[in-house]
């Protein structure tokens, strides 16, 4: 890392368990995850993660500033994490928390869909990063304990996955009813999907 004209060296622990941190720090399933949170809080180092360093040629420059270093490489596919929009890594205080306020919740009244023990709405979280676009999955006011129960397991067991795959659980909100919030799940344009036949 470079502050001013000063050059740091820091070194990426990984634990016996396989998460990475900078000592004493915050840990992380992958690299990936930790360098967005240093992005957002030092964590030990002197400043921020800002821009990355151009190895062994110098960056190009536009008008006295450094050209930004494009990180996705051309000849693969757009993953889940080079999109712009909500990214569970922002700031990982908003994905630690489990149980939701009614009070940080909006939601549309239009159903996105509905089955045997619900309707899943769209819906915008509040938090401290911003507001994020999610999918609020209602349960039905009339289902026994026993339903309520076995999604609160679903919550609880999503909620510990964090994988650019899967759809993340944010957490869950009792209020009038129910309810599980996922991070909502954008589609790329129609034209740039196959699909099957």
């Amino acid at each position: 890392m470079m502050y001013g004209k000063t050059v740091y060296h820091y070194q990426i622990l990984q634990d016996k368990s396989g998460k990475y941190s900078m000592p004493d720090g915050t840990k992380f399933d992958t690299i990936w995850q930790l360098v967005e949170y240093l992005k957002m809080k030092p964590d030990g180092l002197v400043t921020v993660l800002r821009e990355p360093c151009v190895n062994g040629k110098a960056a190009e420059t536009v008008g006295g500033m450094s050209k930004p270093v494009t990180t996705i490489p051309e000849d693969r596919d757009i993953l889940p994490m080079d999109c712009n929009g909500f990214n569970p890594y922002h700031n990982p205080n908003d994905v630690k928390r489990f149980n939701i306020q009614r009070s940080q919740l909006l939601m549309d009244e239009v159903e996105l869909g509905s089955g045997n023990f619900g309707c899943v709405k769209k819906g915008v979280l509040k938090c401290d990063s911003g507001q994020i676009d999610v999918a609020v999955k209602v349960l039905k006011s009339e289902n026994e304990k026993l339903v309520k129960e076995e999604m609160m397991r679903e919550a609880e067991i999503m909620h510990q996955l964090s994988n650019p795959f899967i759809v993340r659980m944010l957490g869950l909100c009792n209020a009038e009813n129910l309810m599980l919030v996922m991070e909502m799940a954008f589609c790329r344009a129609a034209q740039q999907i196959p699909l099957h036949q």
